[in-house]
């Protein structure tokens, strides 16, 4: 039985052992207490069986029960091909034993005094009403400086030069333009005509479709 580093390094420290701790001796090359048909590719004959006769650990013996672990069947018995196809590949077999630690009154040496420090922090609770008032007022401080910012540019004259007109048309003209090219096609049409007349119009023509006038 070997012990895990942890547990020689917290032994070699001389620290005592978790009072609910315990101990398993196990091994994982073959179960304990079933027939051994075969070790791998090597054929067994006749079967043999392995088990644990008895263990102790500092005179007390083993006690709390087998561990188990997982082990492939068609390592250790001889199956047919269809029990191999059916078989699940690995399965729950006995694989060592348990010991427990002595659960009697412990020595009077055995109990250390420790010694309890308090530490008092004191963490202040902002006011949650005041936070909330001052992040309105700054998020309300941003939206006034964006607007400000937004409308003096706009009427700065760098954007407005002189001798420029603008013409803002309610509603983009409407004008004929070739399905093929999606240019725009030469049609008469009437100066009077609406935008709903010409989309009309232009509707009922082979090879046309009514867009805005920017579209082409």
């Amino acid at each position: 039985m070997l012990l895990s580093p942890a547990a020689n390094r917290q032994i070699g420290e001389g620290r005592r052992v978790h009072p609910h701790g315990g101990v398993v001796a196990q091994q994982r090359v073959l179960p304990f207490g079933v027939d051994i048909e075969r070790l791998g590719p090597s054929l067994v004959e006749p079967a043999e069986q392995w088990d644990i006769a008895s263990a102790s650990l500092g005179g007390e013996e083993a006690d709390a029960g087998a561990t188990t672990d997982n082990f492939a069947p068609g390592q250790f018995r001889r199956l047919t091909d269809d029990e191999q196809l059916g078989a699940p590949a690995y399965d729950r077999y006995r694989s060592g034993v348990r010991f427990v630690a002595d659960t009697c009154e412990p020595d009077e040496d055995a109990f250390v005094t420790a010694s309890l420090d308090w530490e008092t922090k004191v963490v202040p609770d902002p006011n949650p009403t005041r936070l909330l008032d001052l992040l309105r007022f700054l998020r309300l401080e941003a939206l006034v400086r964006a607007e400000i910012t937004a409308t003096v540019s706009l009427r700065d004259p760098i954007w407005w030069p002189a001798g420029v007109k603008l013409l803002v048309s309610h509603e983009p003209p409407v004008v004929a333009a070739s399905t093929w090219a999606m240019t725009a096609a030469s049609l008469p049409a009437s100066p009077s005509a609406t935008n709903g007349e010409l989309r009309l119009l232009y509707a009922g023509m082979a090879g046309v479709r009514p867009v805005e006038a920017w579209e082409v």
